[in-house]
This record gives structure tokens, C-alpha cells and sequence, in this order.
């Protein structure tokens, strides 16, 4: 028995790494399942977001599409009000007016549109006797910049 012993000993000291090895694969099976439950709970959490998101780029969309038959100027003023329901649906609107509202706006839509393009006529123009824009042009920018929100 003496001789089983020594050979026994022999035996654990090739053991003594397993424990080692496998609290490494624990801890990563467990970073791995704690990842896992994060990126859920993240997706869980942003889904009502992200269909936030795309129900106010549909609902804007559609209501370009309405508009697109009134007459001029209450196409425009349809247009003005859309883009304030855009603007309050995907963050804090202040109460800006002229260029700072353009400025807002093209910073809101990644453009320039509204500051340097056919959108000018959402600024101070909107509330002076001035000839109408080209509503197809202004229309058409308003569709490009709405169907890429992002906010």
C-alpha cells in the first residue's frame, strides 16, 4: 500500500491544472451568456424606439402623399406643419423661427436643404407675401430627406 501512495499523489499533480482550465471556460461561458442577455435586454429595450422611428418616417411619407394635391399654399403650410410634427416625434423642437429653424432643421436631416436649397421657403418666407417655390422641387427634397431619417 505504501507503494500506492506515492502513485496516487503522482496521479493528482496531473489534475492540477483542470480546475484552472475550467474556471476559464466557466467565466467565458458566463461573459458569453451575461453578452448574450445584454444585447437582448439592449434589443428589447430599443425595439419601441427603432418602430418609433420608422412609423414617423411612413406617417410623414404619407402625409407628403396627401398633400400633394391641395393648392400651393396649403401644400406649403401641410409641408410646414409636417416638418414640425417630424421635428417634435424625433426630439425636442424649440420654438425657433427663420434661419435658426432652417439651420435646425438642415442639422436635424444631415442636409443643407433647408438653409441653402429649395427648403428656404420654411424659414421667414413662410409668413411673407412671397411667390410660392417650386412645390415639385421642394416636395421632392422634403421626400429624400424624410425617407432617410435617422433620428
Amino acid at each position: 500500500m505504501s507503494d500506492a501512495a506515492p502513485s496516487l499523489e503522482a496521479l493528482r499533480g496531473l489534475h492540477a491544472e483542470l480546475p484552472v482550465a475550467f474556471d476559464s471556460l466557466v467565466m467565458l461561458a458566463m461573459g458569453g451568456a451575461l453578452g448574450a442577455a445584454l444585447s437582448i435586454g439592449a434589443a428589447v429595450l430599443l425595439r419601441p424606439w427603432l418602430l418609433r422611428r420608422r412609423a414617423v418616417r411612413r406617417t410623414a411619407l404619407e402625409a407628403l402623399d396627401r398633400a400633394r394635391n391641395l393648392p400651393a399654399e396649403e401644400r406649403l403650410i401641410a409641408q410646414a406643419t409636417l416638418l414640425r410634427h417630424v421635428a417634435t416625434a424625433v426630439g425636442e423642437v424649440p420654438h425657433l423661427r427663420g434661419t435658426n429653424w432652417l439651420t435646425h432643421l438642415d442639422a436635424l436631416f444631415a442636409t443643407d436643404f433647408f438653409s441653402a436649397g429649395a427648403g428656404r421657403c420654411f424659414g421667414d418666407a413662410l409668413y411673407q407675401p412671397v411667390p410660392l417655390p417650386d412645390m415639385d422641387a421642394v416636395e421632392l427634397g422634403l421626400r429624400r430627406h424624410v425617407a432617410r431619417l435617422k433620428q
